[in-house]
């Protein structure tokens, strides 16, 4: 039987926020559950800041059982202020970037924290509209207790791991306590783009300073209760659970806002998108905050870091477009082209939102006021400023062209979707014809 006690207490100030945690084990955790494949920050990912690291254990809930507060009905109430404790676990310590979600059904994945560099995994939830999620996080190996964190778009802390935040837009409410296991359920009325973080009570007391242990595991589920979808097909390969989510992202919140008439943006969207696939760039656990330097070799770099040598190659966002070889004058320039109403800033603070970085933490306020090649490469990472820049090197380089770097078996997603031209071009077919039945 695992014995826990979580004492919290809340002094004055409203970011003091100290947990105690008694745990006394007195049998060995179990294994992991469910299906599906992870290796956590051990083996893959990548941290969302440059500096520090965070991490520690603790307990997860109280000694006596609590009924489930399930979802709330505030749609007919008036906002009020939080009184959720403020947390920013990424503001000044490292955090793994985990695999996003937002499709319908429900997945697991068994991760760790096996590098002994983090003490948080963050991980993007693109919550469609009035569907209700339920994340649930089982520790299953090691001395630590889970914590689950929950942030809106604006980086308010709607879940600190004690207590839930709902407003008449999002409720929020923490699952039935089960041994070992944190959940929160979820459901907003319009899609809004949410960050998770799973970290444990020691690592929220250290500040955010600590990491968790070495043999520290988990298992996560996302239950998102809409039916799921039958895999996209691009040249007669069925897409994986990644590049589906990313390729239906790209169909319904980018391809409409490419410059040019219907057909050109589908045309446009096609192109690039076959890019980011053969690239490998929809694989990636969050391709939206995706930033590949080649150092060489190339590694991939946090979001508020700058590829160092600016002849460099360095790949950034859901587009995959090269922020070498680029100047902050033309990007503004195309930026305020492709969204001719809206301001740089305002286009900063959206790429940030939209990548999970809320307006109000540390990060999404240095994304939204940065400046140089920082605020060059996140003004690429706006969909479709990213995807009309992109459009004419791709075009030009693999189908006019016909560079050598543009078709080849190298790697698995190139051998998918770019072996030859040929290859390239139905692919570029199929993603048309997906376009033009789910861009709306």
């Amino acid at each position: 039987m695992l014995l826990r006690t979580l004492v919290t207490v809340r002094q004055s100030t409203p970011r003091a926020w100290i947990a105690s945690c008694v745990v006394a084990l007195t049998a060995t955790v179990v294994g992991s559950c469910g299906a599906g494949t992870g290796g956590g920050d051990a083996t893959g990912g990548g941290a969302t800041t440059s500096t520090g690291s965070g991490g520690h254990s603790g307990g997860a809930g109280g000694t006596e059982p609590v009924q489930d507060a399930g979802m709330p009905d505030v749609m007919s109430m008036p906002d009020a202020g939080p009184t959720t404790t403020p947390l920013d676990p990424c503001a000044t310590s490292a955090c793994w970037n985990g695999r996003s979600f937002g499709a319908c059904g429900a997945t697991m994945h068994k991760e760790n924290f096996g590098s002994g560099k983090y003490g948080v995994h963050r991980r993007l939830l693109m919550a469609p509209a009035d569907v209700e999620i339920v994340v649930k996080a089982e520790r299953t190996g090691g001395s630590w207790s889970p914590l689950l964190i929950v942030h809106d778009e604006q980086g308010t802390t709607v879940h600190d791991g004690v207590e839930s935040h709902s407003t008449s837009t999002l409720t929020v409410a923490a699952t039935t306590p089960e041994p070992d296991t944190v959940g929160v359920r979820i459901k907003t009325t319009t899609r809004m783009h949410l960050s998770v973080f799973l970290t444990g009570v020691s690592v929220v007391n250290s500040g955010f300073s600590d990491v968790l242990p070495t043999d520290a595991k988990y298992a996560l589920g996302i239950d998102v209760a809409c039916p799921a979808l039958s895999p996209l097909t691009v040249r007669g390969v069925k897409l994986d659970a990644e590049q589906d989510l990313w390729v239906r992202t790209i169909a319904r919140h980018v391809v409409a806002d490419v410059p040019g008439s219907a057909a050109e943006r589908i045309d446009k969207s096609a192109h690039v998108t076959w890019w980011a696939l053969k690239e490998g760039v929809l694989n990636v656990n969050n391709a939206l905050s995706y930033s590949n330097c080649s150092f060489p070799p190339d590694q991939h770099i946090g979001p508020l870091e700058t590829c160092p040598d600016p002849n460099n190659a360095w790949q950034v966002g859901l587009s995959g477009v090269q922020a070498a070889y680029k100047t902050l004058d033309t990007v503004e320039k195309l930026a305020l082209a492709v969204y001719p109403s809206k301001g740089l800033e305002d286009l900063l603070l959206e790429a940030a939102v939209t990548a999970g970085f809320g307006s109000g933490t540390a990060q999404g306020s240095a994304i939204a006021t940065s400046t140089d090649r920082l605020r060059l490469s996140w003004l690429l990472r706006h969909g479709a400023i990213g995807f009309e820049a992109q459009y004419a090197p791709v075009y030009n380089q693999c189908f006019v062209q016909s560079k050598s770097w543009c078709f080849g078996t190298g790697w698995p997603s190139s051998a998918s979707f770019a072996a030859t031209q040929a290859d390239a071009i139905q692919a570029i077919a199929d993603l048309k014809s997906i376009f033009q039945t789910l861009t709306p």
